[in-house]
């Protein structure tokens, strides 16, 4: 992968984002990922001894006009998503997809991408996830979010190495453990 400059994709409709190179700019968040793919891989294994031994963490640099980016946060790509996702719940051949999935976004996205021609256009999506609804408090922020990129066009990759040494395990360890409480004291019901 290093060698070649080469992500493997993540394929399949339950994908947040659709298929694509998934990309976050957060440590923490990086961080949490493997440990999730660990768990989900290597459910008997003791995460503390094999973690960095099984996975590695990159730094990518994308190179990507904003033209090229289909970003959710965007009111008008959020607008011709959201008549995308219309569009499909009524079309018979979509229907099996969306159904066979408890939340749509992932086949929409690859529908908009492999079907719609959204792929000529795009090269990058960006999607913002709320993790949590603090309620308790007065305030306009939804609490803890995940900001997540999907390469949809390897090609803007222009590099990658490995940085796995930039997380001092023992460390990220104890900032996942503030995360996970966090959300646990606040209730928070997406998984991750």
């Amino acid at each position: 992968m290093l060698r070649k400059k080469h992500m493997e994709y993540s394929r399949g409709d339950g994908h947040w984002l659709g298929d694509g190179i998934y990309l976050y700019n957060d440590k923490l968040n990086v961080f949490r990922w493997i440990n999730l793919k660990f768990k989900e891989i290597y459910p008997k294994e003791k995460i503390d001894d094999e973690l960095y031994q099984k996975y590695m963490i990159l730094e990518v640099s994308i190179e990507v006009k904003d033209d090229r980016m289909f970003s959710l946060l965007n009111p008008e790509s959020w607008i011709e998503f959201d008549y995308a996702r219309e569009k499909a719940q009524k079309k018979a051949a979509y229907a099996k997809r969306l159904n066979s999935v408890e939340m749509t976004d992932g086949v929409v996205l690859n529908i908009m991408f492999d079907n719609l021609g959204y792929r000529d256009l795009y090269d990058v999506v960006v999607g913002i996830f709320p993790l949590e609804k603090i309620s308790a408090y007065k305030t306009r922020f939804n609490g803890l979010s995940e900001l997540q990129y999907c390469v949809k066009n390897p090609n803007i990759i222009v590099d990658l190495h490995e940085c796995t040494q930039e997380f001092d395990y023992n460390l990220y360890k104890k900032k996942l453990n503030q995360y996970y409480g966090y959300r646990s004291r606040n209730n928070c019901k997406y998984k991750g």
